[in-house]
């Protein structure tokens, strides 16, 4: 078990970001093992990203 010990005098807005991810990953559901299986298959296609050039950078 984790346990945050408060230093006197010290701003505590490491332990609010943390509790807010926690809360947030509940929210959502995310099953973080099936992500990471998701994101290592090496049969899965490769995405990229579509990129949009403007006439004006060609200049």
């Amino acid at each position: 078990m984790r346990a945050w010990e408060v230093i006197s005098g010290r701003r505590k807005e490491a332990l609010d970001t943390l509790t807010y991810s926690y809360a947030a990953r509940q929210l959502v559901g995310l099953d973080m093992e099936r992500q990471e299986s998701d994101l290592t298959r090496r049969d899965a296609p490769q995405k990229f990203p579509t990129v949009d050039k403007s006439a004006w950078l060609e200049r």
